[in-house]
């Protein structure tokens, strides 16, 4: 049915999917967004004071209305099996690589509300912009933007410079270790330590998977150093305030994935893997310096969202001026405070965007942009240029402001107004609004005592708090502060290198709380008075302590050497597994810990829960198998190299050449015969390759394909050789390579490794005889193996000490599924039966043939699995199974057998029924269509019950039945009579109705009206002219069908009309139109004819008609149509839709039933 606004027509499926999405599909799968119409109602929070609670409660919220509006969605997903990821923040789900099918079926849910491109967006100040390269800065020197915007007389007239205050970017990452920067890092612990979890995300992994902050670009160490810098010069508008930092962007750009991933870490934040959520230490104010030079909505809700749980945004405007309109978002949301840039000399920059092209003036104020000294990726410092810079000026601010006025934290409007009313004003209305709110410079330049002296007046006072050990009195650094006041309102702070807690507070009553690793909580109650500091001592009582010793091993038991273990939120360093597996901590408190690492050898990074006992404890952790996307898994093995190996004539520095296998070894799916080795301490399965310089894996380039024991710059000379030998017999053969000997090109270390294959497909890395040296352990080795595309690996080892002699490690698909194949009839073993294992949603196939005697065993990797015993002229058999760690094998025979089942299918008036569709859902072979005499025949059926159901489309009705199998089967069917939106129908052969009238009507789309001979009888209503549609269709409301068809009933007009072949048609100068009248009284028929009517994508012509019945009925005659699928139907709509546009009878969808010449089908209306 036609919809009745424009709201509604825009929520019709096929509207729903983006343009650009669209014209992406159609070029094949990508990923996408799919938004949900349901949002969680944030309105209620500004009632909530304290930070940590309005954070919580709005993301509680969040995930509640996410988690049950995405319910449907995430269903579809998981029974397309395809990958996606839910987000809460805006209620989105990622699609990866959906089809322009998925994204149709998706758009067709009533909970979606649009499905968008994924699109990058770069940073507003990395590209274009010039940079003036690394400066010096004098010592004590203040930054002139700094200077320029009155911070210093704000620090020396507030007696605040941001404590108290967290301050995040979303940027580029953060230079740690950067002199202005590392002291107020939320993380630092004051012992030379650091705790990165719920401080610092990095959602792509590109400094390392539970690594610090770091920074690539060096524009985020920038705009970090301008809010918060500190250290001898003065950079930073908020040098007291503490930071976190999230790595939205990549370098020059940032993905939408990583943006919105960071949004939601800025609400709340999470561990360094991505875990355990704590939305109570969410920052107060988060910087934005990125953005698009157009609109986009894509981070709107996001900004809103921030906002509602109180944390300020600030956005860069952007640096696509001087023309006006040139501001993009998220810089030109309404929800968001944007920032442009003015120079030293007090003139806007010529790069700063101006005057948004939506309703609202924008910029909101202007800030220092232009040569401004900050923080440097390299450790000193730089000036750049960029609304980049000048936004974190504005947020420095606000840290400022927050800080010096405790009442206005989380108070985004009285903070927005406060800033817009205090700046100085500049008349510039040369992009659009007043005097006082401008499209250049929004409300003028940023002034920061203004801003100060404008918060209305409350009596103020300062508390300096020092934390202290009972025991000796030492003072505890990084000790976290929450003082709680008489209203319930809270703030938190924690203590800095001196050990003191400092905080402006509104004078009354408080309760200071504090508390520190290895030390009991304390609290005191105390007074603030105005104008006053309140100064006092907390000492924290000492916990009883111990030693926690233990050992890394992995899921065989073997130790692990080399694991980066720490206890996680714990400020105490990570200890490195020594060459048993072992680590130790002193003085522990009993407790419950989490125990994470580094990923090591054969290992992924440690994550699991321990309880340390009131005592000395010692446990055991075993960290996971380090698997590839292939399923094969790593473990350590007790050393086993093969012996009475014998050398190859392969010596010298970077040479390779080629040997033969001893079996078919199969790797990473595909079968190898030959191998290729090279001097450095690998081989490949498919081109030489000598390769002096390693890196680590997965590695694009050479050598591919590839198993590497000990790639590194190796030399083969008279005291080393290169040798393979093979143990064992078919089919458990193992067979070696070694390098003897083999010298450490620089140095005097010789190492003897042998890569080993075994001939299941596992593989062995043996590491015979290695140096004490760093070096000889792999310092500078490459170890692992990968596939021929350089994308899947399993690396053991990339530049770390960790290999020691005497010690293996194997690679294999770590399950097992074997067993026999034998003949139903005879019993007898069946050779060569393809056995394949279907594991993750079919993303990975693996297969084996049978032997002689009819045994096959297939490795593979632990999970679900689909298998299937297939062979020529045999029914397959499927079996589903689990495969885990505590049941690791199975045992499937498989009984094939060959059977038949045939049969005709007839209509109800005994006709054979053409092209009708037997299938069965127990398996997909299990399928066969009728020919011309309505006969079919299904081969290859299995053995007990089959249920066989029959799609006629056209005039019969879909049936199904089951029958027994036990041999060949005949099953005949008589299909009934459809009746399907009060109408049933006749398919017979017949010729043309004559035609003597050409309309006019020639084009692409469109169609022409013309009065009718008799009024036309149409369900119910009476039909006095007809709309004739280019596209193959005839309706009598006026309006004419559209290319892009559907399945009636069609939602969009024309409601009720005759579809005799609807498709995108084209009618060129070949083509015409033509109408006729024909027969008396009741039998007389009008008559519509496309006559070599072409396809607008060039798969004409067809000649077809439409007749319309002065007794109601309605005949469609298919005349001349080309030998194309298309001209027969194979992507039309035929059938027939009733005036109240709700019901239809289809009579083909997208070919469900083919045409042929001279079909004749005649619709007659039951009622």
């Amino acid at each position: 049915p036609a919809p009745d606004t424009k709201a509604e027509a825009a929520a019709a499926p096929e509207d729903k999917i983006a343009k650009s999405l669209k014209a992406r599909l159609a070029k094949g799968p990508a990923d996408f967004y799919v938004v949900m119409k349901e949002k969680a109602d944030l309105s209620g929070l500004a009632r909530i004071e304290d930070h940590a609670k309005r954070t919580g409660r709005g993301r509680a919220d969040l995930v509640r209305v996410a988690e049950r509006s995405q319910r449907e969605l995430v269903g579809l997903l998981a029974e397309e099996k395809v990958a996606h990821d839910s987000h809460w923040i805006i209620n989105t789900v990622r699609v990866e690589q959906g089809d322009e099918r998925l994204a149709a079926k998706i758009a067709a849910l009533p909970s979606v509300e649009e499905v968008r491109q994924v699109a990058d967006i770069r940073l507003t100040g990395a590209e274009g912009v010039e940079e003036a390269g690394q400066a010096g800065a004098e010592e004590d020197e203040t930054a002139w933007g700094v200077a320029d915007i009155g911070a210093p007389q704000a620090w020396a007239d507030s007696g605040t410079r941001g404590e108290g205050v967290v301050v995040a970017n979303i940027d580029t990452g953060v230079r740690l270790d950067h002199e202005a920067l590392a002291g107020n890092y939320r993380g630092n612990r004051g012992d030379g330590t650091f705790s990165h979890d719920y401080n610092w995300f990095d959602p792509a992994g590109i400094c390392g998977a539970t690594s610090g902050p770091c920074d690539n670009q060096g524009h985020g160490t920038h705009t970090m150093g301008t809010m918060a810098g500190g250290g001898p010069h003065r950079i930073g508008v908020a040098p007291g305030a503490t930071w976190i930092a999230a790595k939205g962007c990549e370098g020059g750009s940032c993905t939408s994935e990583s943006l919105l991933s960071s949004g939601e870490w800025i609400i709340a934040p999470t561990d360094v893997n991505g875990q355990n959520p704590r939305p109570e230490m969410a920052p107060n104010i988060v910087n934005n310096s990125w953005g698009t030079s157009v609109h986009d909505p894509f981070y709107e809700e996001i900004v809103q969202r921030w906002t509602e749980v109180g944390i300020f945004a600030v956005f860069s405007a952007g640096n696509e001026g001087p023309d006006c309109s040139t501001m993009g978002s998220p810089a030109d949301y309404a929800s968001t405070f944007s920032v442009a840039a003015y120079a030293a000399d007090h003139a806007i920059t010529d790069f700063s965007s101006r005057g948004s092209d939506t309703s609202a003036v924008r910029p909101d104020i202007a800030a220092p942009g232009d040569e401004i000294l900050s923080a440097a990726k390299g450790g000193g410092y730089v000036t750049n240029r960029g609304t980049s810079m000048a936004a974190p000026h504005v947020a420095g601010t606000v840290a400022l402001l927050w800080s010096h006025a405790p009442q206005m934290f989380g108070d985004i409007e009285s903070t927005w107004r406060v800033l817009q009313e205090s700046a100085t004003d500049v008349d510039d209305t040369s992009c659009g609004g007043d005097a006082g709110t401008d499209g250049v410079w929004g409300a003028g330049r940023l002034n920061v005592p203004a801003a100060l002296a404008a918060v209305p007046d409350e009596p103020l006072g300062t508390l300096e708090l020092t934390v202290t050990q009972a025991d000796d009195g030492s003072r505890v650094v990084g000790a976290p502060v929450t003082v709680t006041g008489d209203s319930g309102r809270r703030r938190y702070t924690t203590t800095g290198t001196d050990g003191v807690a400092r905080l402006v507070l509104q004078a009354g009553s408080y309760q200071v709380t504090t508390s520190a690793f290895g030390l009991h909580e304390a609290s005191r109650n105390f007074t603030v008075t105005a104008d006053a500091a309140t100064r006092m001592t907390l000492p924290l009582a000492v916990m009883s302590r111990h030693t926690l010793a233990g050992r890394v091993v992995d899921t065989a038991g073997v130790p692990v050497v080399g694991a980066q273990v720490r206890l996680t939120d714990v400020p105490l360093s990570p200890v490195e597994s020594d060459g048993q597996g072992r680590f130790r901590f002193e003085k522990i408190p009993a407790g419950s810990y989490r125990i994470g690492g580094t990923a090591a050898g054969c290992t992924m990074p440690l994550n699991t829960r321990i309880t340390m006992r009131d005592a000395d404890t010692s446990v055991d952790v075993a960290a996971p198998p380090r698997t590839d996307q292939f399923g094969q898994a790593c473990y350590g093995a007790a050393p086993d190299p093969v012996a009475g190996t014998s050398a190859i004539a392969l010596t010298g520095d970077d040479e390779a050449g080629r040997i033969d296998l001893p079996f078919a070894f199969r790797f990473y799916g595909e079968t190898y015969s030959q191998a290729y080795v090279g001097t450095n301490g690998f081989l490949s399965f498919t081109a030489a390759a000598t390769m002096p310089i390693n890196v680590p894996l997965p590695h694009g380039g050479k050598p591919n394909a590839a198993v590497l024991p000990f790639w590194d710059d190796l030399v083969i000379d008279a005291s080393a050789s290169i040798r393979t030998g093979v143990e064992g017999s078919a089919p458990d053969r193992r067979f070696a390579v070694e390098w003897r000997d083999a010298l450490i090109y620089g140095t005097q270390e010789r190492i003897t490794v042998q890569a080993v294959l075994h001939e299941s497909g596992a593989v062995g890395f043996e590491y015979v005889d290695l140096g004490e040296s760093d070096v000889a352990r792999g310092a500078s080795a490459t170890a692992g193996m990968e596939d021929a595309t350089g994308e899947d690996a399993v690396p053991l080892n990339a530049n770390k000490p960790w290999l020691r002699s005497g010690t293996a490690f194997r690679v294999h698909l770590p399950g097992r599924i074997h067993g026999r194949v034998t003949d139903h009839d005879s019993g007898a073993p069946v050779e060569d039966v393809m056995v394949l294992s279907s594991h993750e949603g079919g993303q990975t196939t693996l297969y084996a043939s049978s032997g002689p005697d009819g045994a096959y065993s297939l490795p593979v990797p632990y999970g679900d699995h689909q298998v299937v015993a297939w062979a020529e002229e045999y029914a397959y058999v499927i079996e589903e199974m689990t495969l885990d760690a505590a049941g690791p094998e199975r045992e499937v025979d498989f009984d094939l057998d060959r059977n038949v089942v045939s049969g005709t299918v007839t209509d109800h008036q005994g006709n054979p029924v053409v092209a009708a569709r037997i299938s069965s859902p127990q398996g997909p072979h299990l399928e066969a269509v009728t020919g011309a005499d309505g006969t079919y025949r299904m081969t290859m059926v299995p053995v007990g019950e089959l249920t066989l159901t029959v799609d006629a489309w056209g005039c019969s009705r879909r049936t199904s039945r089951t029958i027994t199998v036990d041999g060949d089967e005949r099953a005949d069917f008589t299909l009934a009579e459809r009746v399907e939106g009060g109408w049933s129908c006749d398919a017979t052969t017949g010729p043309p109705l004559p035609v003597d009238t050409r309309v006019d009507l020639t084009g692409d789309e469109g169609g022409t009206t013309v009065g009718l001979p008799f009024a036309f009888p149409f369900r119910g209503t009476s039909a006095e002219e007809v709309t004739i549609s280019v596209n193959g269709v005839l309706s009598f409301d006026g309006s004419a069908a559209g290319w892009n068809r559907t399945e009636l009933p069609n939602p969009n007009q024309p409601d009720g009309g005759i579809y005799p072949f609807w498709d995108d048609l084209l009618l060129d100068e070949g083509s015409s139109v033509w109408t006729g009248v024909v027969g008396e009284g009741s039998s007389r028929r009008f008559v519509v004819e496309w006559r070599d009517a072409q396809f607008f994508a060039g798969d004409g012509p067809v000649t077809f008609q439409a007749a319309l019945g002065a007794d109601g009925t309605v005949t469609f005659h298919y005349r001349d149509l080309a030998d194309t699928v298309g001209a027969q139907g194979a992507y039309a709509v035929i059938g027939v839709e009733n005036p109240d546009g709700a019901t239809a009878f289809n009579w083909s969808v997208s070919g469900s039933q083919p045409l042929s010449e001279n079909l004749t089908v005649t619709f007659t209306s039951t009622g």
